[in-house]
C-alpha cells in the first residue's frame, strides 16, 4: 500500500503563516475591543462611590511557622 501524498513544503508554510496571521489579528481585534470600545461604552465600568475612609486592621499569628 502506497503511501498518502504529502503536501509540497510551500503550502505548509503558507496554511502556517495564515494561521500565525489570524492569531495576531484576533488578538489585535480583542486588545482594541478591550481597551477602547469597552470603557466607551460603559461595560465594565462602575463609577467610584463616595465611602467614608475606613480603618484597617492587620492581624498574624505569630506562632505560625509561615509567619515568624
Amino acid at each position: 500500500m502506497a503511501a498518502p501524498p504529502t503536501p509540497p513544503p510551500a503550502a505548509v508554510k503558507r496554511g502556517m503563516f495564515t494561521t500565525v496571521l489570524l492569531v495576531i489579528v484576533m488578538l489585535a481585534l480583542g486588545f482594541v475591543a478591550g481597551a477602547f470600545i469597552g470603557p466607551r461604552y460603559g461595560i465594565g465600568y462602575q463609577p467610584p462611590t463616595e465611602t467614608p475612609l475606613q480603618n484597617v486592621v492587620v492581624g498574624t499569628n505569630t506562632p505560625f511557622p509561615p509567619f515568624e
